[in-house]
């Protein structure tokens, strides 16, 4: 924003002097340099929309969304009181899935309990599958630290200790925390959002994360069988599924084995705790291990592979140009595609449930898998398209990535595709 803040940005600092004055406080002068790193005209628009529209109510101090299980959320604090800065682009990141991405009210969390997580933001599923997870600060600057540590921690860390019990401080422990929720949830996609910034990534559980520069899936993408109605619902983990009426009527029949053949093998990492076909985004590019027996009794697949498996939701195609343009590939990369599949044989086209990839298959069996960015065949060759964020964990490669054309709206660097990932 400019030197001066606009309208809406004044709009907002005027909501947290009334905050501050329901304490009986007053607010504290704001920094010019907070003024400019925390408080974006954009965000600020957004949270009068919401207020506007009912999404989000100022009660006191307090802000509340429709969401019936959020933890509490203040927005001054001290005294003389301080703005909590992060819950302005908090905050209209929830508008903005809401009002802009057209998702349903029913399906966004915000601000989750200590018991879910404490996730930022979570878009779910009506099981409580985590599909979108969105963690937020108050600077871009905040979110650059975190990355520099996510993508190198091994596997699910788990919570991190006390700092006073030896845990990790400062970006370490915000990038620890987030990768123990992002392998708690398997959220295929995350999220991140600070003052004016927000920046999606396509998620793989391999060895370590790794992060796909993105764009939010469409409403249709995630719900392409239309929205269901009912209650937000929590999150899918094991303090919220319904308990039996008593100790004796616990289930203690094994795990269903999941469907495993030479059709439809199963495969895991060394370090996950799920199983996939060989196609699922979740693993493509790490090394994989033939799911054993005893992993098919104590191991479930994931979600999706599930649904792949099962064959619910599939879009078949008779052509591939078909299916390119249903799945939105890059039509500068079809002829590369083409030449990358060219040898295999395939008599099926589909697109799953999930939407992440066109598969190729032979009497039933997937053979081929091809998403915005690579084109994976059955057997371990691997072959990236241009934007393919390269998997030696270190994030996107300039060489690899960008193009020489600057992107007009945001003016940073392209990748060879020609889309902005922030802008289009």
């Amino acid at each position: 924003m400019t030197d001066a803040p606009g309208p809406w940005a004044l709009a907002y600092i005027d909501r947290l002097q009334r905050c501050a004055v329901s304490l009986g406080r007053e607010l504290g002068p704001i920094p010019e340099s907070h003024l400019l790193a925390r408080v974006d005209e954009g965000d600020a628009e957004l949270v009068e929309r919401g207020l506007t529209s009912g999404l989000l109510r100022i009660e006191g101090n307090y802000v509340w969304t429709q969401d019936p299980y959020q933890a509490t959320a203040w927005l001054v604090e001290g005294n003389p009181a301080r703005p909590c800065w992060e819950y302005l682009p908090h905050l209209a990141a929830y508008v903005e899935l809401i009002e802009d991405h057209h998702y349903p009210v029913n399906a966004v969390r915000f601000e989750t309990p200590e018991a879910e997580l404490n996730l930022d933001i979570a878009v779910l599923t009506p099981d409580g599958t985590v599909l979108i997870l969105g963690e937020v600060k108050r600077e871009a600057d905040q979110l650059e630290a975190i990355m520099g540590h996510l993508t190198t921690i091994d596997g699910d860390p788990g919570k991190p200790q006390p700092t006073t019990r030896g845990g990790p401080t400062g970006p370490l422990r915000e990038a620890w925390k987030l990768a123990h929720q992002l392998w708690q949830t398997e959220a295929p996609w995350l999220w991140l959002v600070a003052s004016g910034t927000r920046k999606a990534y396509a998620v793989r559980h391999g060895d370590k994360l790794v992060l796909h520069p993105s764009e939010l899936p469409t409403r249709e993408t995630l719900w392409p069988l239309g929205v269901q109605d009912g209650d937000l619902p929590r999150l899918a983990l094991p303090a919220f599924l319904p308990a039996p009426a008593n100790p004796t009527d616990v289930d203690k029949s094994p795990l269903p084995t999941p469907l495993s053949d030479d059709k439809n093998p199963l495969f895991r990492t060394a370090t996950g705790g799920r199983l996939h076909i060989e196609g699922c985004p979740h693993i493509l590019g790490c090394e994989l291990i033939r799911a054993t027996a005893e992993d098919l009794e104590t191991m479930s697949a994931c979600g999706w592979c599930q649904a792949e498996i099962d064959g619910v939701g599939r879009t078949y195609f008779d052509t591939l140009e078909d299916a390119f343009r249903d799945f939105g590939s890059y039509s500068d990369t079809w002829d590369l595609i083409r030449g990358h599949v060219s040898t295999v044989q395939y008599d099926s086209i589909w697109v799953p449930n999930s939407r992440s990839y066109i598969a190729l298959g032979r009497e039933g069996k997937g053979v081929a898998w091809i998403g915005k960015t690579y084109v994976a065949i059955a057997g371990g060759t691997f072959h990236e398209l241009p934007g393919f964020t390269p998997t030696d964990h270190s994030g996107p490669s300039t060489k690899e990535w960008e193009s020489n054309e600057i992107c007009p709206k945001c003016h940073m660097a392209m990748p060879l595709t020609g889309i902005c990932p922030d802008c289009d």
